[in-house]
């Protein structure tokens, strides 16, 4: 059996993704023209733009934020924040949701003005973003995935750790101390053999547990990459 030239595979690759992003790139260019009449036949036919009300709303959540602090007690303040916070989070997840949505709805009605046929744009475009969403998660993962096995046990091990020295402590004094404010540390009061124990046991257990799980993991992708090699094969 020949043995391929590595120069010319790679030619070959070079090329294909070239028609490919060549393909990709008249896809959007088309898509992108129809969107524009789309929304210029939106615009002829009066249609009303929810999303300025959204955005609206959002700039009236950043004055009752303003309002609010100035009439509130300090220890609200941060209540006041996290509501303003999430309030204007749901806000823009709509925002955007409503942009894709109307990108696919003036791309619908610029394609049906432009070739007169009622064409099904939603599950086309789905499709190609899903598959391209798909290799770049294989790609990206690829690149993150020795970056954060080989450090995930040891990150497990301390956290834990931290959580122990957070959470408890083998001295009463230490205890009634903390808990009105002075110092830093657990406030559970445990037997000084139950704390050393505990901070030698857990965090190894921890990070034992972790790096099980991630070979567990490891081993799971790598055999799904097998059985979708055979199957291309």
């Amino acid at each position: 059996m020949p043995i391929p030239n590595p120069v010319r595979l790679l030619r070959l690759h070079a090329a294909s993704l070239r028609s490919r992003l060549g393909a990709a790139r008249a896809r959007r260019a088309e898509c992108r023209r129809y969107r524009i009449l789309g929304r210029e036949i939106a615009a002829s036919r009066g249609e009303a733009d929810h999303l300025l009300a959204l955005a609206e709303e959002c700039r009236r959540s950043y004055e009752a934020d303003r309002a609010d602090s100035a009439l509130v007690d300090a220890w609200m303040l941060p209540l006041v924040t996290v509501r303003g916070i999430a309030a204007r989070v749901v806000l823009r997840h709509r925002i955007a949701r409503g942009h894709r949505q109307l990108r696919i709805r003036y791309e619908t009605l610029g394609r049906e003005a432009a070739t007169g046929v009622a064409v099904p744009v939603r599950p086309r475009s789905r499709a190609l973003a899903a598959e391209e969403a798909g290799r770049f998660g294989r790609t990206f993962w690829n690149q993150l995935r020795p970056a954060i096995f080989p450090k995930a046990p040891a990150l497990a091990g301390l956290t834990v750790g931290w959580w122990i020295a957070n959470t408890y402590t083998d001295s009463r004094w230490k205890s009634l101390a903390r808990s009105i404010g002075i110092g830093s540390g657990g406030t559970t009061i445990v037997s000084g053999e139950t704390y050393r124990a505990m901070r030698f046991w857990l965090p190894l257990l921890a990070a034992a547990i972790c790096a099980y799980v991630g070979e567990r993991i490891v081993a799971a992708m790598r055999g799904g990459e097998h059985r979708e090699a055979s199957i291309e094969q």
